[in-house]
């Protein structure tokens, strides 16, 4: 991807690709690495575009610099000479890599509010996180029943899209 190219797609500004840096870095991936705990755990993001209707994956954002704005509702495009040029772009929305990944074979990285089939049953699920528990959990679409994505993930469940660019799968009750 080129500066034009980055410029033109996320940022949706009129930023001149001139004006623009673009990283080599991934950008919006993030590792924890604390000495109190005992394994890194990746923070990494991807968004859809509400006005452009477009998943942006995480290299795609990095590649512009994006960050997470501090409310977690919306990115920010970063300017490389002063952040006072920095652009808020509140129409995309975040969702966040699980930490896990799907049962098939290459294994799909799960994000929040990817829509997840059980392969025994069939039944959809989405994936959100739950402040209270401070966890990944799945609410079954036909039923509402909500269980954790540990769980849901130990069941052989293979991922089907996600609510944004498969809204189709929402209305799919079986």
């Amino acid at each position: 991807m080129n500066n034009e190219q980055s410029a033109g797609t996320i940022a949706e500004q009129g930023t001149n690709a001139d004006d623009m840096h673009v990283s080599p870095a991934i950008g919006n991936t993030l590792v924890s690495s604390s000495p109190y705990v005992s394994n890194r755990r990746e923070i990494i993001f991807r968004g859809w575009h509400t006005k452009a209707n477009k998943m942006f994956s995480p290299w795609e954002m990095g590649q512009d610099q994006l960050t997470i704005m501090p409310d977690g509702k919306g990115f920010i495009n970063v300017h490389s000479l002063s952040t006072k040029l920095s652009q808020l772009i509140p129409e995309m929305i975040p969702m966040q890599y699980t930490g896990r990944q799907d049962a098939e074979i290459n294994g799909t990285d799960v994000y929040e509010s990817d829509v997840i089939e059980n392969c025994d049953t069939k039944e959809l699920q989405i994936v959100f996180w739950n402040e209270d528990e401070a966890a990944w959990f799945c609410q079954y679409i036909n039923d509402k029943r909500i269980v954790s994505l540990a769980d849901s993930l130990g069941n052989l469940n293979k991922v089907k899209g996600n609510v944004y660019e498969h809204p189709e799968l929402l209305s799919s009750v079986q």
